[in-house]
């Protein structure tokens, strides 16, 4: 008959944060608590003893595992649906293997610091670095089949039926040899946001320009003298183009980047121009932006079905991330700043990096658009640029010593700069929680 049971649970120091590559450890705990065995009393009630001890061997390993799961639905006539579930990493990490003392109903807590294998994210992952005269050399990946670099943990909905989710997650297992004991893990599975590592090195300066014209016209834009009189001229100019003076200015967005980092925002001047040629009017109109707004476009892509190699990969697109703009200085264009606004975004967060593993990849492409006010009347321009999104950049140390290893200049950034997915907030770690000794803390799992 089972001594009793040891119920554990995996607790994380910062369960919403996001983890970039090998370098950035995750670091928690795993409680232990002994619950001894239960008896039934002469009055047939069951009891609990107040007290007793448990010592023997304990083996305690934590697991950590990769998972990618999909359901695609096939346009055919049947409708076919394909599921598929695929575990894409298995690492097992030796916490205890040695003597056990636990006492009933206090909580045993064993310290972890779990570093992601080195396959996660290896130097030969697609890249690349900058040489002496600043040109930007990209790397190729290396293909392997057993040591496959890991993708970013997210899920989403496919615009049709379906959906896709990366998740990893850890678990303890235990063990006590030569003793008849019951275990049982307690919650559900303890998630990890991980992500590709940090970037050390300057992304590539390329740009992208973006240019519309924009045309109105307006009876208002007319000379005093040829504007329409009474309420017979100004209705025949309303549905009258030539009872209308034409106004045409040209829209240039510089600053629109190719490459941008995770925690970092979206900064571009939009400039309006005229010319001689288009300007017909009589007057100056006030030229307002009313809206600056960007759309991520992600155009995910995977392969369900892993045993036909010949299988069409599944593919989704669709808006993962909107920011608004705030234009600066407000109100009109004006000749004072050049007929020129800055337009800066929050920081961009909220979605992985660019990627592509195995038969799962995801790229971006950036939506801008603008929205103009001339006259009473509103004019868009819109322009679609293909845009790669890489992990944030490292936060290097006001003194870094030369030679210094990958992982100190990976932990050297401002974490609280840098939020997780979904706007997370890093949880505090209980006092005293340092790698160490088992420890015991005397009270209950929560």
């Amino acid at each position: 008959m089972p001594l009793g049971e040891i119920q554990a649970r995996v607790v994380l120091n910062h369960p919403d944060r996001t983890h970039y590559g090998p370098c950035d450890p995750v670091t928690g705990s795993v409680h232990l608590k002994y619950y001894p065995r239960r008896y039934v009393g002469p009055d047939d009630r069951v009891n609990h003893p107040e007290q007793s001890t448990l010592f023997g061997p304990l083996k305690l390993d934590l697991l950590f595992l990769g998972r990618v799961s999909g359901i695609v639905s096939e346009a055919t006539n049947s409708g076919t649906i394909h599921r598929d579930e695929m575990l894409v990493t298995k690492t097992i990490q030796a916490l205890h293997d040695g003597p056990f003392n636990a006492t009933s109903y206090e909580v045993v807590r064993i310290p972890f610091r779990f570093t992601f294998p080195a396959h996660a994210d290896p130097k030969t992952r697609v890249g690349g670095t900058v040489d002496d005269t600043g040109s930007w050399k990209c790397i190729g990946r290396k293909e392997s089949d057993s040591d496959e670099e890991l993708p970013p943990s997210f899920s989403m909905k496919f615009a049709g039926h379906g959906g896709l989710v990366v998740e990893y997650w850890l678990e303890p297992k235990l063990q006590m040899p030569g003793i008849d004991v019951k275990f049982q893990v307690l919650g559900s599975k303890q998630k990890i946001r991980y992500d590709q590592s940090r970037i050390s090195q300057a992304l590539p300066s390329g740009e992208t320009l973006m240019s519309s014209q924009i045309s109105t016209q307006s009876p208002d834009f007319m000379s005093e003298a040829a504007r329409p009189q009474g309420f017979r001229g100004k209705t025949k100019a309303m549905f009258t183009s030539t009872e209308q003076a034409p106004y045409c200015f040209d829209i240039f967005c510089t600053g629109i980047p190719q490459h941008i980092c995770l925690g970092q925002i979206f900064a571009i001047e939009v400039a309006l121009r005229t010319s001689n040629k288009q300007l017909t009017a009589h007057v100056d109109p006030e030229v307002l932006l009313d809206l600056c707004k960007f759309e991520l476009v992600a155009r995910t892509s995977i392969q369900i079905d892993q045993r036909r190699a010949s299988s069409n990969p599944a593919t989704d697109t669709q808006v993962v991330h909107t920011m608004l703009g705030d234009p600066t200085p407000s109100g009109p264009f004006t000749k004072a700043h050049n007929y020129t606004k800055l337009v800066r975004t929050e920081p961009l967060v909220g979605v992985p990096a660019s990627f592509a593993v195995g038969k799962l990849s995801r790229t971006y492409r950036l939506r801008v658009e603008l929205q103009f006010r001339v006259a009473g009347q509103t004019r868009h321009a819109r322009q679609e640029i293909p845009i790669t999104i890489h992990p944030p950049m490292v936060r290097a140390t006001e003194s870094t010593e030369a030679g210094s290893s990958r992982a100190g200049a990976a932990l050297a950034f401002d974490e609280e700069q840098l939020p997780a997915y979904e706007e997370a907030v890093a949880g505090a770690a209980p006092p005293g929680m340092d790698d160490g000794e088992p420890e015991v803390i005397r009270k209950e799992l929560r």
